[in-house]
């Protein structure tokens, strides 16, 4: 049995895309280092940032720093003669997979290790005055959460930055930047060429916020008494498994709650990081890029030479990409009717002409080209298909057959009730100026009142 991991391969790759490395590690030093140790007074505070996955740079490189690297490693499976050179030695394809893929996972890899290992420069924790002065400088993100970040009260002058915490940071880029990297090797194995290996970048890490936005969208506009921006937490942490740019909500801010002293501690508190609400994701983000690279492999096995400069390699996934797309186009055209001209068959058009715009849109993409009309036969399957999922719904929401409308809890099962102002919620459900204007009552005549105007309401509709 051959071997899946080829060193020869593996050192090719290596020297030829070294600078990838050279180029990560230089911003981590602008980005990270310097302002940690050039910092005398808030550098405890930046590695705070860091180490609550709250820098910005960290959030925005954890995606573009695999997709660059995907892209050059995995580049020679866009062009057919380079696909013809790569299989024409004397390497499994699942061996080419596994080698190119390790050999990327090493180029994003050692930056962030030379950096974690400078990271252990020592920095002392500050005293009383200096601590206040920090979080008058940022404290709800400076100090936010210390409980979760370090595992014990530090007095001033203690080292904070210590080996195991530095190892938790490590481990958590890691996975984190694992995670978009294995992505973007299955988005390498499905596309046939550069730009839709780029569109499918960009586009899957939204795939889970998008089907949340929609269901949830549903159930606020369709099941009576559901609010968006009430359950807006459970609708974050939910995403934050899927997404590791989130992973930051996980860090809870309780600075308020602190005595003044430097990296207070909360009694009973969990002793190490891995123990709070950081490790359910970790775990999902670690499931799921195993998961997406099995499929990586499978689909190298499956996968035709000859595909190589083809939209996408394999017609099942062209067909639903082609379908979601148009699936997009219908639920953006049609929310934009309703919310510009407030009326249900205005909705139900612009929702038509945004299906069928951009069915042909993702032809011309796939294709290659403007001379698409020919696949207009095809139009009234995936329209068909769409007409049911949303008669679906329609049947689910209007009939109430889970009875998640008509449903009234007893008095004694409510802890309170939330009043808000629907005018600044109906604007952005999501905004500080619409969870300000929800209050939550939590007296038992409030309640009284507020369980009655729902049955009011539901038996006016009957």
């Amino acid at each position: 049995m051959r071997p899946l991991f080829s060193w020869v391969l593996f050192k090719e790759q290596l020297k030829r895309f070294w600078a990838i490395s050279i180029l990560f590690f230089i911003v981590l030093l602008f980005t990270v280092i310097f302002p940690i140790y050039n910092q005398s007074q808030f550098g405890i505070g930046y590695f705070t940032i860091l180490l609550s996955m709250r820098n910005p740079f960290i959030a925005v490189m954890e995606v573009l720093v695999p997709l660059i690297t995907a892209a050059a490693v995995f580049s020679y499976g866009f062009q057919n003669k380079a696909v013809t050179d790569m299989y024409a030695y004397p390497f499994r394809r699942e061996q080419v997979l596994v080698t190119n893929s390790l050999a990327g996972l090493t180029l994003f890899t050692l930056p962030i290790l030379v950096i974690c290992l400078i990271l252990l420069i020592p920095l002392t924790s500050p005293d009383v005055n200096t601590y206040m002065n920090l979080a008058s400088f940022n404290s709800a993100i400076i100090f936010s959460a210390p409980v979760e970040l370090f595992h014990h009260m530090f007095a001033a002058g203690d080292v904070v930055n210590t080996p195991l915490i530095v190892a938790e940071l490590f481990a958590r880029l890691f996975i984190c930047f694992t995670f978009y990297y294995t992505l973007f090797i299955l988005a390498s194995t499905l596309a046939g060429n550069m730009v839709v290996f780029l569109i499918m970048c960009l586009g899957l890490p939204f795939v889970p916020i998008g089907l949340v936005g929609l269901s949830q969208l549903a159930a606020q506009y369709y099941s009576f008494g559901y609010s968006l921006t009430i359950n807006q937490h459970w609708i974050m942490q939910f995403l934050v498994n899927f997404n590791p740019v989130l992973l930051y909500r996980n860090f809870h801010v309780y600075v308020a709650n602190y005595p003044d002293m430097p990296f207070p501690t909360v009694p009973g508190a969990a002793s190490s990081l891995w123990m709070v609400n950081v490790l359910p994701p970790i775990l999902c983000y670690i499931v799921i890029s195993a998961a997406f690279f099995a499929v990586s492999v499978y689909c190298t096995r499956k996968r035709r030479a000859e595909r190589a400069g083809d939209s996408v390699v394999f017609k099942p996934v062209k067909n639903a990409l082609i379908f979601l797309t148009a699936l997009l186009g219908m639920m953006v055209a049609g929310f934009a009717g309703l919310r510009i001209f407030h009326n249900i068959w205005v909705m139900y058009i612009s929702s038509a002409a945004g299906f069928v715009l951009f069915y042909f849109i993702a032809h011309m993409i796939a294709e290659r080209s403007f001379d698409v009309l020919s696949k207009a036969a095809k139009l009234w399957k995936f329209g068909a298909v769409a007409v049911i999922a949303y008669g679906l719904v329609l049947l689910v929401t209007k009939t109430d057959i889970f009875g998640f409308s008509r449903y009234v809890p007893d008095q004694s099962s409510v802890e309170g009730v939330y009043v808000n102002n629907q005018d600044s919620n109906l604007t952005n459900p999501l905004s500080d100026s619409a969870l300000a204007d929800n209050t939550l009552c939590t007296d038992e005549a409030t309640i009284a009142a507020g369980i009655s105007n729902q049955k009011k309401i539901i038996d006016s509709t009957d």
